[in-house]
C-alpha cells in the first residue's frame, strides 16, 4: 500500500477519535509531520508547506489541550503529577476523573474550558484541511470544496511544474497562505470561546455560591483571570518551532528572503498589512486579520527552513501513540 493510501486511513482513524482529545491531538501533530513530508516528496519542493507549520500548530494546541501549559508554570513537579492524572482521563468527560472535572465547578474550569476548546478547533481544522491534503495526495485529482482550498491545492499543483526556484517559492507561499486563511476563518468561533473561558467559569460559579461567598469569590474571580491570561498567553500567543520559541505579540527576529519582494505588494498580503497597529505582531489574537498578518510574515520568515521537517515525537513516543497510550516525555 502506498504512503499516501496510508496516510489517508491514518486521517480517517484519526478523525473517529471523538472521546479521546489528548491522544488525538498528538495522532494529528505525527499526521501532519507525515503529511508535510509526503507533499515536499510528491512535489519535489523542499520548503515548508502548510502541513509543516500544522505540525507545530498542533504540537502547541496539546499544550493548551492537556492542560500543560499552565500547569507546569505552577510547581516544578506538577507537570509529571499532571501526566499522571492525564492517563487517568482528567480531561475526558467519559471517565470518572474527568467527569467530576466537568461538572463539579472549580477555578480550573477555566483550563478544562480552554482544553475542550482548542480540541475542538484541533480536530475541525484537520478534518477540513489535513484529511484533504491526505485524500489529495492519495488522487490528485480530488478537489477540495471550500475556494480557498481550491486556489491552494491550484498554487501546489503549479509550484510542481515551476522551474524557477524563486517562483515556486512564491507559489508555495500562496497555497500556504490559502490554506491558512481558511484554518483561522474556520477557527474564530473555538478562539474566541477559549478566551471567554474565565467569564464562563466565573459566571458559574458565583451563581452556585454567591450568596454564601461574596468574599472569597472576589479572589477566586481574580485568580481565574490570572489563571486566563497564562492559558492565552502560552496556547494562543506563543509558538514553540524546533529552532525557537515565537511570542506571537512580537515582530519575529528574522529576515524575509529576498525572492518574496515579489509578492510584498500583492492584494492578498496587503489586505492583512495595516490591521493593527502595525508590525508583525498581534496584539489580540482574537482578531482574524491581525492573526492572519502574522502568519504571513511566520510563512515567509521560515519558508526555508530545513528545521522545521524535524520530527515533533519520537520513534518511542510514536510506538506508545500507536498503541493507544500516552507517550512519556516531553510532548
Amino acid at each position: 500500500m502506498s504512503q499516501s493510501r496510508l496516510l489517508a486511513d491514518q486521517a480517517n482513524r484519526i478523525v473517529g477519535l471523538e472521546s479521546q482529545p489528548v491522544l488525538r491531538n498528538l495522532l494529528i501533530t505525527q499526521c501532519y509531520h507525515d503529511l508535510s513530508s509526503e507533499l515536499a516528496r510528491v512535489l519535489g519542493v523542499g520548503n515548508a508547506n502548510w502541513c509543516t507549520y500544522a505540525t507545530w500548530a498542533s504540537r502547541q494546541a496539546g499544550c493548551t489541550i492537556r492542560g500543560e501549559d499552565l500547569i507546569e508554570r505552577l510547581h516544578p513537579d506538577t507537570p509529571r503529577i499532571w501526566r499522571t492524572l492525564l492517563r487517568a482521563g482528567v480531561l475526558n468527560p467519559v471517565t470518572p476523573p474527568g467527569w467530576i472535572v466537568k461538572h463539579v465547578h472549580t477555578p480550573f474550569d477555566a483550563v478544562e474550558h480552554a482544553s475542550r476548546s482548542v480540541a475542538k478547533g484541533n480536530l475541525k481544522v484537520f478534518e477540513e484541511i489535513g484529511e484533504v491534503f491526505a485524500r489529495n495526495l492519495e488522487d490528485s485529482s480530488f478537489e477540495p470544496g471550500p475556494p480557498p482550498l481550491r486556489e491552494a491545492f491550484a498554487h501546489y499543483r503549479q509550484a510542481e511544474d515551476e522551474t524557477n526556484p524563486n517562483t515556486r517559492a512564491c507559489l508555495m507561499l500562496f497555497g500556504n497562505l490559502k490554506c491558512g486563511w481558511h484554518e483561522q476563518t474556520r477557527l474564530q468561533p473555538e478562539i474566541a470561546e477559549a478566551i471567554k473561558a474565565p467569564l464562563q467559569t466565573t459566571n458559574a460559579l458565583t451563581r452556585r455560591f454567591l450568596p454564601i461567598l461574596r468574599r472569597p469569590l472576589e479572589r477566586l474571580t481574580q485568580l481565574i483571570q490570572e489563571l486566563n491570561n497564562e492559558i492565552v498567553t502560552q496556547g494562543f500567543m506563543t509558538l514553540k518551532l524546533p529552532m525557537t520559541r515565537l511570542q506571537l505579540g512580537k515582530d519575529i527576529d528574522r529576515t524575509i528572503p529576498s525572492y518574496f519582494d515579489a509578492v510584498e505588494h500583492d492584494p492578498f498580503l496587503l489586505q492583512f498589512s495595516a490591521a493593527g497597529h502595525g508590525g508583525d505582531g498581534a496584539e489580540n489574537w482574537s482578531d482574524l486579520s491581525q492573526r492572519m498578518r502574522y502568519i504571513s510574515r511566520l510563512f515567509r520568515c521560515f519558508h526555508e527552513d530545513n528545521d522545521m521537517f524535524l520530527a515533533p515525537l519520537t520513534s518511542e513516543q510514536c510506538k506508545r501513540l500507536y498503541d493507544g497510550r500516552l507517550p512519556r516525555g516531553t510532548l
